[in-house]
């Protein structure tokens, strides 16, 4: 069996029942179709994300304990805003980052990229219905309205 004959029937699971010509024609618009669908660049955003403004960082998550809630067990989860940070401790100013920093230290949030598995121990946070993030209350609020009206202008 040539190569286009099981590239049809794999798509088919049927041996071709037309000539060799319209079977050329269907072998060749498969294949532009296939390599258009394959897009390798740095154009997709699913082999090259960034975080951006129309994304979301979930921080201090289990992400096999994520993968279990939303997906096995079908639960419904929420996005967690760092707590707003106490500002009268300090009457120098502070980056959003040293702010966000000081009040994710103080909540025992772990703000850092590295990996929570390697550190683990239990705690009761990793199997809450909250997906903590990196941003104040304001800000999450209204990333998640962006991401939203994105979402629905795809639709």
């Amino acid at each position: 069996m040539s190569k286009s004959e099981k590239l049809y029937q794999s798509i088919f699971g049927e041996k071709p029942v037309v000539t060799n010509d319209e079977k050329n024609v269907l072998i060749s618009q498969i294949e532009k179709i296939r390599k258009k669908l394959l897009e390798l660049t740095a154009r997709n955003r699913l082999l090259n994300f960034r975080f951006t403004k129309n994304s979301l960082k979930i921080i201090d998550e289990l992400p096999h304990q994520v993968y279990k809630s939303l997906v096995l067990d079908d639960i419904n989860m929420e996005f967690g805003p760092l707590p707003e940070p106490d500002l009268n401790f300090s009457s120098e100013k502070l980056s959003i980052d040293e702010l966000k920093k000081i009040a994710a230290k103080k909540a025992g949030i772990n703000i850092a990229d590295d990996r929570i598995e390697e550190n683990y121990t239990p705690q009761k946070k990793y199997y809450d219905k909250i997906l903590q993030t990196n941003l104040f209350i304001d800000e999450l609020e209204a990333r998640l309205r962006k991401i939203n009206a994105i979402a629905k202008s795809f639709i």
